[in-house]
């Protein structure tokens, strides 16, 4: 095995992603089997933190003299196995790996790195079917990640994952979707994202990051660096943004956005709602058009409501603000005060009717 990495990849091919996940990172990931020293050039500085990088080349070969051998990577290509590069690295040196006249790397002696980039005759071997392809314009990017999207829900299904389009359907390689669930068309499953079993996905979901409990679906949402538990239902378009945790047989509806907030177990918010900075504990009624008035301009401040509550339509909760347990806020209400247990709480005008108004103003032509 060799000592060192060396990849010297333009800024823009290796920071280009495919399904979430940037192509310098799948092609550190490969070589990390065989070395734990990996060196890219300063075009690639702040990509990948696994990887050193050095503005000076000639200081690069100065660090890396006295190595075995090193392997030159040259060559954007994402699909290239650990396997592969692992068994390159385990034959004679110098060589070039690569297709055709398509080069990938080369594995050579320390004094043969600046030979390794520039054209040579070193021995080829081949790159396997299924890892050649290198992401170098739109259309070569798109061939990689197509080559790579099939082998991932390929591998989803064997394990007994339901794709009722896999041809619409983009799953990150890091992501985890246990049997029984189903992935309906035009979703897109990024990052490290962890589906449970007997879900259903879809149509048209965005996950990042995204934990999902058993049979639980999520139908035309987007949810990101979140948490839903079990028997939960999302959407559809609904909208869970960063830090949120929602539980156990919960439902968030159409229409509803959650940001740095967490809904207990049991808990509706059916539709039109925003709930930011916000504790909402089990079992509550969230009605229609509520809002939590979570920033004043500067600050954000954050909103307790107790299990067991019930908030009307069109209630504004504005932060800081306490809702005790078993509390009833009718609709309407703008709640700027703390609510005890097992309160009505009303904030809003009393009623007003004027009689005979609509026809007098439509006597005096103000109306139609």
């Amino acid at each position: 095995m060799t000592a060192v990495v060396f990849m010297s990849i333009s800024r823009r091919s290796a920071a280009v992603e495919i399904l979430s996940y940037p192509v310098l990172s799948y092609m550190i990931d490969a070589c990390s089997c065989i070395s734990d020293k990996i060196y890219c050039d300063a075009a690639l500085d702040g990509i990948d933190e696994r990887a050193s990088t050095f503005e000076d080349f000639s200081a690069l070969c100065e660090e890396i003299k006295g190595s075995d051998r090193v392997l030159a990577v040259f060559a954007p290509a994402p699909n290239l196995s650990a396997e592969t590069i692992k068994a390159f690295v385990e034959g004679d040196a110098p060589a070039c790996l690569g297709r055709g006249k398509m080069r990938a790397a080369a594995l050579v002696e320390p004094k043969d790195l600046t030979q390794s980039i520039m054209e040579n005759d070193f021995p080829i071997v081949s790159i396997p079917d299924g890892e050649w392809l290198f992401a170098e314009t739109p259309e070569t990017v798109y061939a990689a990640q197509e080559q790579l999207r099939r082998k991932i829900n390929m591998q989803h299904m064997k394990n007994g994952v339901y794709m009722v389009d896999p041809n619409s359907t983009h799953i990150s390689p890091f992501a985890e979707i246990e049997s029984g669930t189903t992935i309906l068309p035009g979703c897109l499953i990024y990052g490290k994202s962890r589906i449970g079993k007997d879900c259903t996905i879809g149509p048209n979901c965005m996950l990042k990051n995204a934990i999902i409990g058993d049979n639980t679906s999520v139908n035309a949402s987007q949810i990101t660096d979140s948490s839903v538990g079990r028997n939960t239902t999302v959407g559809p378009f609904a909208y869970i943004r960063p830090k949120c945790k929602v539980g156990d047989n919960a439902r968030i509806g159409d229409f509803v956005e959650l940001k740095n907030s967490n809904i207990g177990n049991g808990t509706k918010v059916s539709h039109l709602t925003y709930i930011g900075d916000s504790d909402f504990g089990e079992k509550i009624n969230v009605g229609c058009g509520v809002v939590t008035v979570n920033y004043d301009g500067k600050n954000k401040y954050r909103t307790t409501v107790g299990d067991n509550s019930f908030v009307g339509c069109n209630v504004n909760l504005v932060s800081p603000v306490k809702v005790g347990d078993g509390a009833y806020i009718a609709a309407g209400s703008t709640i700027t005060e703390d609510i005890p247990e097992n309160c009505l709480a009303i904030a809003r005008e009393r009623q007003t009717i004027k009689e005979g108004w609509a026809e007098k103003r439509r006597q005096d032509g103000k109306l139609k």
